[in-house]
């Protein structure tokens, strides 16, 4: 039996306070998306396979590509690929299952969203495994 003279407490969330719930949501979302895409990445039965390599750092980008070289140009920044970073993204993707890649209008911006993406552990490099010729066929 429950007394119904009782107080209850009741709080509200401020729009702030559901907005950060909502966007650590997404986040654990986007990171188990990532998760189950590096698992089916793997395509042996039906084409070449793929072997995780170690992507560039954002500062490791940023030394490479430094403030005043084509800062207002268009860059591609490549987060799935063969080499990610900012490259001619056709190289970098062709081939690459699930590859990723986006165009932006200056190197701030380029660089920005890698730096974002890094932080989501979006970034990924892949390369094609050697071919073992000596192995038996399945």
């Amino acid at each position: 039996m429950t007394d119904t003279n009782v107080p209850t407490a009741t709080t509200t969330a401020t729009p702030e306070q559901e907005m950060a719930v909502l966007l650590a949501q997404l986040a654990a979302l986007s990171r188990s998306s990532l998760d189950i895409t590096r698992a089916c990445i793997d395509l042996t039965a039906t084409g070449p396979s793929f072997v995780f390599g170690v992507p560039q750092t954002p500062d490791e980008l940023d030394a490479l590509f430094p403030p005043g070289r084509g800062d207002n140009q268009v860059w591609h920044v490549v987060t799935i690929g063969r080499n990610p970073g900012f490259a001619e993204a056709d190289d970098e993707v062709l081939g690459i299952p699930n590859q990723h890649r986006r165009r932006k209008t200056s190197r701030q911006e380029a660089l920005a969203y890698y730096r974002h993406q890094w932080g989501l552990s979006a970034v990924i490099k892949l390369t094609e495994a050697p071919v073992d010729l000596e192995a038996p066929v399945v």
